[in-house]
């Protein structure tokens, strides 16, 4: 066979050259800015641009709808430069994280001025929100294999869950310490096998080993953690917590709604006895209505007697069930070290009180059912203490120090990190008051020992930041992950569905994006180092705006 050795003919027509919006709105705003001394043919031939096209720019500036200073500043090159950032800016708030979309920024585009200078219909804004999530998402995959190598290795908490949005299942996974997103995908099913593939991938690459996961009692996550990860699995609390309220709660209140109903029954009928009785006439009609005034106020007393002990069963069990929360800590709110062999005797106590309640109250056996299911995770709630008392305890022999000092770091440089850690965590501004200043005893208790005096500063500096570490490796809930599914069910709903491809810009704009108080992201806290500036990276790589097209003419 004869090989094809014809020469490649050049192009017969030579591609058109475009001069950028920025290039234009520079040499116009130069030429505008001159002297007036200086001709168009003069200043095209010494920036060598050619005549006509000066002329089609100058008459394209005086044609636009907008007041004249601001027709100035936004063609100069650094109102372009303005425009760019707030175009970028309303996308990126906006739009992209699905508060807004196209026809609200269509709207307000408009509505601010700006409708004669972008590009703003339907077409155009669906492009370029296209590019910029291409953009964004090419901007996650370089900083994550530029800050993945390097970052420090690390032993991470893994918190699980999975959520449904259309015939696949979306599992979630996040570092509960840095609030880092390592899988948000979806998946035809929630197996093992699809929880393996899904971590194996959101770790790839990383110099992380996870420890321990914190989730419900899915029996595919639990032997995901214990057979593919090899890590401790512990069991949700709030879970827990939930199934209690759950067996009792409804129950409870419905026993104190018709108590009030009773009660208002009773009273009415109090108030017209007494109105008969005092309408009575003297004999025997009198003693009657007395007689009946007697009963209706016993009636009301045992009605009043029967909603107080319903309200008191309500609180019993309130109680016992944040109890369960209270003493399930490895501290207790006096300093304390809670030793593994005492939690379970603290939980028992707690679930006979509400066994006691749903007896009072005459509840069914779904109920105490409910209630035995509790009981039975006992057991894996305190091992799950001796888990943590045994990673205290290896991180301990790892630093090489004595007696005195392992005494001093568990029971009081440990005991002050973890609630300085979890002071933020209370239930209302009083508890949390009450942590901050628990916390801060047991600071000046540190500071006051002579064993912590006798450091250097060094030493000290290393103690408080591997008692931080180890204190953040207690993690008793998944609700972090919880919170992250209730955001994707409102984009779900928001989006009308979410793709695969618009779930991974929700995960790299959670990751990289959203910044908590201090100022940090998700990814700079996970990987130990401040990642590019998201918004100035995509500023650099956008091109120009895209002015708006002529209007066409209609027909006649």
């Amino acid at each position: 066979m004869c090989l094809d050795n014809r020469t490649p003919q050049e192009p017969l027509r030579q591609e058109p050259f475009r001069y950028s919006r920025h290039q234009a709105a520079a040499l116009l705003d130069a030429f505008l800015g001159q002297s007036t001394s200086t001709s168009a043919r003069a200043f095209a031939l010494e920036h060598q641009v050619p005549e006509s096209t000066l002329r089609h720019w100058r008459k394209r500036h005086e044609a636009l709808q907008a007041d004249p200073f601001v027709r100035a500043f936004f063609e100069s090159p650094k109102g372009l430069a303005v425009l760019q950032a707030i175009s970028l800016s309303v996308s990126l708030n906006f739009q992209l994280p699905g508060l807004a979309g196209l026809r609200v920024l269509q709207s307000f585009y408009q509505d601010a001025g700006l409708a004669p200078f972008v590009a703003c219909s339907f077409g155009s804004l669906r492009r370029r929100s296209r590019l910029l999530e291409d953009l964004v998402l090419r901007y996650a995959k370089e900083q994550r294999q530029d800050l993945g190598p390097s970052m420090p290795k690390r032993e991470i908490t893994l918190a699980n869950d999975e959520t449904f949005h259309t015939d696949n299942v979306c599992l979630v996974a996040a570092d509960p310490v840095s609030g880092f997103l390592v899988v948000e995908s979806y998946h035809p099913d929630r197996t093992a096998k699809s929880w393996k593939a899904a971590v194996e991938k959101g770790l790839e690459g990383l110099p992380v080993k996870v420890v321990q996961v914190t989730a419900d009692e899915a029996k595919a996550i639990r032997c995901h953690a214990e057979s593919s990860l090899g890590a401790h699995y512990s069991p949700d609390l709030m879970h827990l917590q939930q199934s209690l309220h759950q067996a009792t709660g409804l129950a409870l209140r419905s026993q104190v709604t018709a108590a009030k109903d009773l009660v208002q029954e009773r009273e009415a009928d109090y108030q017209a006895a007494a109105l008969d009785a005092e309408a009575s006439r003297p004999g025997l009609e009198g003693k009657a209505a007395q007689a009946a005034l007697a009963r209706a106020a016993a009636s009301r007393s045992q009605a009043q007697a029967r909603l107080a002990r319903c309200e008191q069963n309500v609180a019993r069990v309130k109680a016992a069930v944040r109890g369960v929360g209270d003493d399930y800590h490895p501290f207790d709110l006096e300093g304390r070290q809670v030793k593994a062999e005492e939690l379970p005797g603290k939980l028992e106590k707690r679930l006979k009180e509400i066994e006691a309640v749903a007896f009072d109250a005459g509840l069914g056996e779904a109920a105490k059912k409910k209630v035995k299911r509790v009981q039975k995770m006992i057991g894996a709630l305190q091992a799950t203490l001796c888990w943590f008392w045994l990673a205290v305890t290896k991180v301990e022999a790892a630093q090489g120090w004595d007696a005195g000092l392992r005494e001093l770091y568990r029971e009081k440089a440990l005991a002050w990190a973890y609630w300085e850690v979890n002071s933020g965590k209370g239930r209302n501004a009083k508890e949390r008051k009450q942590r901050r200043e628990l916390a801060q005893r047991l600071r000046q208790a540190l500071e006051q020992d002579e064993r912590w005096r006798a450091l250097s500063g060094e030493e000290k500096e290393r103690m408080l930041l591997v008692a931080k570490e180890a204190a953040c490796r207690w993690q008793r809930s998944s609700s972090c992950v919880e919170g992250r599914n209730g955001r994707l069910r409102l984009k779900h709903h928001t989006k009308q569905g979410l793709t695969d491809r618009a779930l991974a810009v929700q995960t790299a704009l959670h990751n990289f994006r959203l910044k908590r108080q201090d100022g940090s992201t998700a990814a700079e806290r996970f990987f130990g180092r401040k990642p590019q500036d998201l918004f100035s990276w995509l500023l650099e790589r956008l091109p120009s705006l895209p002015r708006p097209a002529k209007p066409r003419k209609k027909a006649a």
